[in-house]
């Protein structure tokens, strides 16, 4: 499905025309997806926005960069996440994330960013 989500002209929800992208927004649901907010799925989701109150600091850090690549990796078997960056913003106590991966069985290596108050 299209992210954010979107209605086609039958009334049935829009999807994106080509894997990378509907494989990109996938990864934006997942991400933007409180764990428990999905009532028939109740692990589905960012579990990594759990930490919201923690301080920043490099456990932090690793421990983000594990959460994303664990829930990318559980609900889109699809992606392959090579790399996971995380940057805290002090000025704006904002998590930046870059979340880096591949399509499988596709060669390219594609990019997707969010940035996200944690």
């Amino acid at each position: 499905m299209q992210y954010p989500l979107q209605h086609s002209g039958d009334g049935a929800f829009a999807y994106p025309d080509d894997i990378f992208k509907e494989v990109a927004a996938t990864i934006m649901v997942i991400l933007t997806t409180l764990p428990g907010e999905h009532p028939r799925i109740p692990d589905f989701g960012n579990h990594a926005a759990l930490l919201l109150f923690n301080n920043p600091n490099e456990e932090l850090d690793e421990t983000i960069k594990a959460m994303i690549k664990n829930d990318i990796e559980t609900w889109e078997p699809r992606a392959q996440v090579t790399d996971v960056e995380t940057y805290f913003d002090s000025d704006t106590a904002t998590y930046i994330i870059r979340v880096h991966y591949q399509v499988s069985g596709i060669e390219d290596v594609v990019e997707t960013s969010l940035k996200g108050a944690m």
